[in-house]
């Protein structure tokens, strides 16, 4: 007897989980403003051959507490396996319902963002599990890389400008220098020219050098007095003519 009331009760145990429908979930995500974003819907069946219609209803987040919510997508005529729907704007659907459904929302917003639930009309007893779709805006870093090259390149002009500048003060000082230096050198050469050619003159003109030309001086004179009449008159010694230095007398 108690062996048969344990059986009894796992048949019925048996049967009711077999009554038991699993239920239709929604399938979301977190975004970024400008993605590709999508939501999916699961139900307990293949839907292909339902006598059903579909729905996916969207409740924004800041909706007010009565608000019957946007409809996304309504597909009806499931029984022919050529459902037809029609998507709100936004939305992209590929007519494909089976046990899933999927739909994609392109270049997704904070609009888009909110509560989103799978429904089917006329409903039944099968619970309903909604989901969040979030959308957030791009990190703040993201945009500030995406602004510096265009910083740069206004600040690129500027640059070769005075890069330029310094380039022509450079090349304006070096050439003042060198013209500077190139002036002291040729006075330098025609202060000299200046310095021998009256040298020469003194040299000509001068009656105490008349008598000191290597021709004309003995032997036995040792060119002393030349050289001091060269220091008297031109203040430096005979440079143009060696000091006759007399040999020594063989003892």
């Amino acid at each position: 007897m108690r062996n048969f009331a344990i059986f009894t009760i796992l048949l019925v145990t048996l049967f009711a989980s077999g009554r038991t429908k699993k239920p239709i979930t929604c399938e979301a995500g977190h975004f970024t403003v400008g993605e590709n974003a999508s939501l999916a819907c699961h139900f307990h069946q293949n839907m292909t051959s339902s006598q059903h219609h579909v729905y996916v209803i969207h409740y924004p987040f800041h909706a007010p507490k009565n608000f019957s919510g946007n409809d996304v997508l309504k597909c009806s005529d499931l029984s022919d396996g050529v459902p037809q729907c029609r998507v709100a704007e936004g939305y992209q659907f590929n007519s494909e319902i089976t046990d899933c459904l999927t739909v994609r929302i392109p270049d997704v917003t904070e609009l888009f963002a909110g509560t989103y639930v799978c429904q089917l009309v006329p409903p039944d007893d099968t619970q309903m599990i909604m989901c969040n779709l979030t959308v957030e805006e791009q990190v703040a870093t993201e945009t500030s890389q995406a602004l510096t090259p265009s910083v740069s390149y206004t600040t690129l002009p500027q640059q070769l400008r005075s890069n330029e500048e310094t380039i022509v003060a450079v090349s304006v000082t070096l050439s003042a220098v060198i013209v500077i230096l190139l002036a002291i050198i040729l006075y330098l050469i025609i202060k000299n020219r200046i310095y021998k050619s009256q040298r020469r003159t003194q040299e000509k003109t001068s009656p105490l050098l008349q008598n000191c030309d290597d021709s004309t001086i003995p032997k036995d004179v040792d060119g002393q007095q030349c050289d001091s009449a060269y220091n008297t008159i031109i203040g430096a010694p005979n440079t143009l003519r060696p000091s006759i230095i007399p040999p020594k007398e063989a003892e």
